[in-house]
């Protein structure tokens, strides 16, 4: 790697480092509720069997229960975890101590009272996923001081709570609440409508997967960012359905992600994003069988810790692909970027943010306490969002712009067309008219009928090459100038050659476009006059034919020996015949110019690309 390339992926690195650790460092800033709210964060804790109860009665003193300052999760074996902390001696109006999620059925208590339960009324009994909803658990008057406990089913890993209970009055917490998680509804819901949107750049059937890909992330990305909000809870009061959406769209995030970027870079090295693809693909059906299956376990109370196993085991292997991939994605990313893809270019900017925060949640889900529950997700999700929207409307806009260019391409073609057919039948026609009179002519003097069928003859050759010309260049979209040009070598070969003359043609061609069909067809017959002309003097010996293709200009010539007065009747500029090719010239866009002397040379020129055919060109000489 030359130091050039060091210092262009140093510079697309080193940006991607910080927002990944500043992401990763917001985890561990504390939540910063306004209003009169306490932050309960010295808890003690104690683990034993699902039938004990006698830790309620447990002075606050007691050496069975150990020490836990929140946000944190114990660890430890038994199916009940005990949490357990002092309110404040203070307690203001309407009272509430609100949880961000606990992570499995659980009761609470004040003193030896429960004062709450969830899931209602089955509490630790409750069967099936029961969702992680925000807890708002209300505490009465009089409860200044006395013991707050916590009663959790703790088969879940990580065990307890997430994040740091709050307490307060609900009118703050609910103020804080809005404050906090307005921008991440908004966000998510406004992801959510983006991808519906997304859908209308469906266009073309063959780029169906960049809308839908988009639609897919986008949705999905939306439904994982409206789950980690308070107040989906407030409006809807349906936990264990935000928890199924949740575990639906987590895989297809990143699957609708590859499926939108292995379309719009699908020339990307060894397939990076198709291959990934497929990978997520596989994980994901193993995602949704495991969890189809623990979810049939977890209805047993025997088979409980089993099915709690088993969904661990498959949400966390699922979360070790997408990590993986999301990873691949930014090294091929970058990869494109340095090469200079604006593409890639623009998308890098959205993903690194979100994958930042990606980072952050996964490592949040597999432990890592401090980082907690306060997901920042919805910031890198506006980010990508908008760059995959900015993708989606440039590729729609080139998908519109490659039809209007094919709109012109036909009209062009039909132009072309309705030219070749009215010049096939000013020169068909004038021949058939001109055989059919030496015919009549032939019928009514025997003396002039053999002179008449020579003339028919010649005619009639004529004829068949204006047929031949036609049918070569008509519909042929496939011929290349390579090909163009060997078929005028060999024309040129076998009329020249046939005379006793000898033929030479040179072609420099340094471009890769097709030759227009008019082009094609006017140069083939100039081309045809211009040899039948030199063929006429007798005293040549050698024609010489030069074709020069450039982007922006054809150059044809033919040259022949010999010396002709002018006005002889002989010769590439006799008769009647250069003015068909000059008129035919002019149709091209271009000129054509004979220089008779020694040596006769006829050069044309036509600018390239083809302008479009002037339906007021001066009409050809039959």
């Amino acid at each position: 790697m030359t130091a050039e390339s060091q210092w262009a992926w140093a510079r697309h690195v080193a940006p991607i480092l910080v927002v990944v650790l500043a992401a990763i460092a917001l985890g561990f800033l504390p939540p910063r509720p306004r209003g009169n709210i306490d932050l309960l964060t010295d808890w003690q804790y104690r683990l034993s069997d699902r039938a004990s109860t006698t830790e309620l009665g447990e002075p606050w003193e007691s050496p069975r229960f150990a020490p836990l300052a929140l946000p944190a999760h114990p660890g430890g074996e038994g199916r009940v975890l005990w949490l357990r902390t002092r309110l404040p001696p203070a307690q203001p109006a309407d009272a509430v101590v609100a949880i961000d999620a606990v992570t499995g059925p659980f009761e609470a208590y004040i003193g030896e009272a429960r004062a709450f339960v969830y899931p209602e009324p089955a509490g630790l009994d409750a069967r099936g996923p029961v969702g992680v909803p925000w807890q708002v658990i209300p505490i009465p008057p009089g409860s200044e001081g006395k013991v707050f406990t916590l009663r959790i089913a703790a088969e879940y890993r990580p065990m307890g709570v997430k994040g740091t209970p709050l307490h307060g009055s609900r009118a703050d917490l609910l103020r804080w609440t809005l404050d906090r998680d307005v921008s991440r509804l908004v966000v998510g819901l406004v992801a959510m409508l983006m991808g519906l949107l997304g859908l209308l750049s469906f266009t073309r059937r063959e780029s169906w997967r960049v809308p839908l890909g988009f639609f897919i992330w986008s949705t999905s990305i939306g439904v994982y960012v409206v789950h980690y909000t308070h107040l989906k809870d407030l409006l809807v009061d349906m936990p264990r359905v935000s928890f199924f959406a949740w575990m639906v769209a987590l895989p297809l995030m990143c699957i609708g992600a590859l499926l939108f970027l292995g379309e719009l870079f699908p020339h990307s090295r060894r397939r990076t994003f198709r291959v990934l693809l497929r990978l997520n693909l596989v994980a994901a059906g193993i995602y949704a069988v495991g969890m189809a299956v623990a979810f049939a376990l977890s209805l047993s109370s025997d088979q409980l810790p089993r099915a709690v196993w088993l969904f661990a085991a498959v949400g966390n292997g699922l979360r070790i692909v997408i990590l993986v991939s999301s990873l691949l994605v930014l090294v091929e990313i970058l990869r494109l970027s340095v090469a200079g893809n604006w593409d890639a270019r623009i998308y890098l900017v959205g993903y690194v943010l979100m994958l930042a925060f990606i980072i952050r949640d996964v490592m949040a889900a597999f432990g890592a306490a401090l980082l907690s529950w306060k997901s920042q997700l919805h910031v890198g999700v506006l980010a990508c969002g908008l760059a995959m929207a900015i993708l989606l409307q440039r590729r729609h806009v080139a998908v519109h712009e490659q039809a209007r260019r094919y709109a012109e391409q036909a009209a062009e073609r039909a132009r072309e067309k309705e030219l070749l057919l009215r010049d096939l039948h000013d020169g068909i026609g004038a021949l058939s008219s001109n055989i059919l009179m030496l015919a009549e002519v032939g019928r009514k003097s025997d003396v002039r009928a053999r002179q008449a069928l020579s003339t028919i003859g010649e005619l009639a050759r004529k004829s068949l090459a204006e047929l031949r010309a036609f049918v070569q260049t008509l519909d042929d979209d496939t011929i290349s100038w390579e090909s163009h040009a060997a078929e005028l070598r060999r024309f040129g070969a076998t009329l020249v050659e046939a005379h006793g003359r000898t033929f030479e043609m040179e072609v420099d061609l340094d471009t890769a476009s097709h030759p227009p069909t008019l082009l094609s067809l006017h140069m083939l017959r100039i081309f045809n006059e211009a040899l039948t002309n030199a063929l006429k003097r007798p005293d040549g010996s050698y024609v010489k034919v030069s074709l020069e293709v450039r982007s922006h200009e054809l150059r044809f010539s033919v040259k022949n020996d010999g010396e002709v007065e002018p006005g002889s009747g002989r010769g590439i500029g006799a008769g009647r015949g250069i003015e068909n090719l000059r008129a035919r010239a002019r149709e091209l866009g271009g000129d054509l110019s004979v220089d008779i002397g020694e040596v006769t040379c006829l050069v044309l020129r036509v600018p390239l690309p083809l302008k479009s055919p002037d339906a007021a060109a001066p009409a050809l000489v039959a």
